[in-house]
């Protein structure tokens, strides 16, 4: 045993001639445990100074651990400052700096300090904020006399919103670490652009129009308002100078002035001699209110179209009092008005397209291949449709589709909405089969069929708009391209300028056409910018569109918001809205 290896221990006596002698014997850690007083690890130091104030010393090193706010409040704990009111912002500051920080430094994190109310003013004045800054140790509190000083110090003197100074000073700055408006201003009332009024009760309008939840009278379909040479058509209203809002510092916010828009006026319409603000008829027939005046087309009345008449092609409205038969064209650049029904013909307008009776179509709208059949029927407005059915039809309208009962097996499509029934409709309105494409809303009483035809609606989803946002992006990104490699270039031959002495030499004037490229790109960038974001913008309509159904959804309807889909797999016996709620299309019961 006497080659046998032992483990070494310290010679004997060695312990106690060390504690004779006064020197600490050296101390076994467990392995993880840091060494030194608390802190050090991370090259911190604490210390309390006369006036109780905490500071934290930092020493920079390779061997620092990072901390974060949990491993700094234990480290405080250890030294013996865990009763100290830390200042929370400074013990930010100084998480960030000992992560990053080369050099030493050292930093007050807590102590006594009084509360304070920081108040900043947005860039035009309409709105102040009040970021406090919580107190510490026997350090005064925010309190009601606090916020206004530091109000009326800032400049503020308007829009006191004193019911918020209660919740501030219940806080203290220990919950709301972010900035609260303190004060607002009088925004400005914006003056109104020129408006035109009708002088023509019922007269149609050419010029945008937001049904938003408005209910739909059938009654109201039909009709023909004309006018004689002289009558008065459009009164326009001046624009008005709006009202001055004032800052929160009392200063005074000038409105925008409403636009002053002249009429436009064609060889229908004249200004009258006795007052220039109105526009009178230039000759008989239906006047239409546009956007900026009015026009009078001329009408042409027929009672039926068939073989008889041949296809109508009218530079104006056409009425037909009776039936249009099958295969017949007609061709308006105004309205079409029909008394009766339409059989698989080709209605196109400018204006709207109305049909007290039914559009009938033939067979599918579709071939097997997919492709529109021309002898199907079509109908095609720039305005909006309205029928008492419609079947077996393609239908295009650039603002709205209503019908009275029924869209059965058709393609719809519009830019506003699609709704069949509501007032004066029936209560039994239903839309069966086909697809169903609008822009805001499809509301219908009944959707789908119990004989489990498919039936297809789509809203929210507009193919125009996603082809102009995907140009806007892939234009913005060539243009963040270019700007790159100008200022890349423009880099290099400020940090060589030999480099640039030699590229101006060989190419005269160079560098100013560099930055003339420069700044023309990041102007167009900037208005890229602006219409991306107004293009995004633009997708809240998906967000806001809805299928509102007032009794019943049948199985095997297909649901479309933009990208999502979903189809029911069994009966609702019961009404609701369609939305689309957080990438969910979801069905919310009740009227909507």
């Amino acid at each position: 045993m006497a080659d046998e290896e032992r483990p070494e221990t310290a010679p004997e006596g060695s312990q106690s001639e060390a504690a004779e002698s006064g020197e600490a014997a050296p101390q076994e850690h467990a392995e993880g445990e840091p060494s030194g007083p608390p802190g050090a690890e991370a090259g911190l130091a604490f210390r309390l100074d006369e006036d109780g104030t905490l500071h934290a010393d930092f020493t920079p090193s390779v061997n620092n651990v990072a901390v974060d706010g949990d491993a700094l409040r234990r480290m405080l704990a250890d030294a013996g400052y865990g009763e100290v009111c830390l200042f929370r912002e400074k013990v930010a500051e100084l998480i960030r700096r000992q992560r990053d920080s080369k050099e030493p430094f050292s930093l007050a994190i807590g102590g006594h300090r009084d509360g304070a109310v920081e108040i900043t003013i947005d860039e035009r004045g309409a709105a102040a904020e009040a970021q406090l800054r919580h107190p510490c140790g026997e350090g005064r509190a925010v309190d009601d006399a606090m916020i206004r000083e530091a109000l009326t110090a800032a400049g503020v003197t308007e829009g006191w919103l004193e019911e918020e100074f209660p919740r501030l000073i219940k806080d203290q700055g220990q919950t709301l670490t972010d900035p609260v408006v303190i004060a607002r201003g009088v925004p400005p009332a914006d003056g109104e652009d020129t408006r035109f009024e009708s002088l023509v009760p019922d007269a149609p309008e050419r010029r945008p129009r937001n049904l938003g939840d408005e209910v739909i009278d059938y009654r109201e379909f039909g009709g023909l308002v004309t006018v004689a040479e002289g009558d008065p058509l459009v009164r326009r209203q001046p624009p008005t100078e709006g009202e001055a809002g004032r800052t929160v510092t009392g200063e005074t916010i000038p409105p925008r002035p409403g636009r002053n828009i002249d009429f436009k006026t064609d060889s229908t319409v004249r200004v009258s001699e006795e007052d220039p603000d109105t526009l009178v008829a230039a000759m008989g027939g239906m006047p239409v209110v546009t956007d900026t005046g009015a026009k009078v087309e001329q009408v042409v009345e027929l009672e039926t179209v068939d073989l008889s008449t041949g296809h109508i092609d009218f530079d104006g409205t056409v009425v037909v009092k009776g039936d249009v038969a099958a295969a017949m064209r007609i061709t308006a650049t105004g309205d079409i008005n029909v008394g009766g029904t339409v059989e698989a013909s080709r209605l196109e307008a400018d204006g709207d397209i109305t049909v007290n009776g039914g559009i009938l179509g033939r067979g599918n709208v579709r071939d097997e291949h997919g492709e529109a059949r021309t002898d199907a029927g079509y109908v095609g407005a720039g305005g909006s449709v309205h029928a008492r059915f419609i079947q077996n039809t393609m239908v295009d309208a650039g603002d709205s589709v209503l019908a009275k009962d029924m869209l059965n097996n058709s393609e719809v499509t519009c830019e506003n909405q699609v709704i069949v029934g509501g007032r004066g409709g029936s209560g039994k309105a239903q839309i069966v089969g086909g697809l169903t494409r609008a822009t805001a809303k499809v509301e219908t009483s009944i959707l789908g069929s119990p004989r489990s035809a498919h039936t297809r609606v789509e809203v929210g989803y507009d193919h125009a708009f996603h082809k102009r946002m995907r140009e806007c992006r892939d234009a913005l990104a060539d243009k963040e391209k270019l700007l790159a490699d100008v200022e890349r270039m423009l880099n290099y031959y400020k940090s060589y300028p030999e480099k640039a002495k030699q590229a101006e030499k060989a190419k005269p004037g160079l560098l100013k056409r560099l930055m003339a490229t420069q700044r023309q790109a990041e102007e167009e960038r900037q208005e890229l910018e602006a219409s991306r974001e107004e293009l995004e913008a633009d997708l809240e309509h998906i967000r806001r569109a809805r299928v509102v159904v007032r009794k019943q959804v049948y199985s095997n309807v297909t649901l479309i918001f933009g990208p999502k889909s979903r189809t029911t797999d069994e009966d609702i016996p019961e009404g609701g809205v369609f939305t689309l709620q957080d990438q969910w299309i979801t069905f919310r019961r009740g009227k909507g």
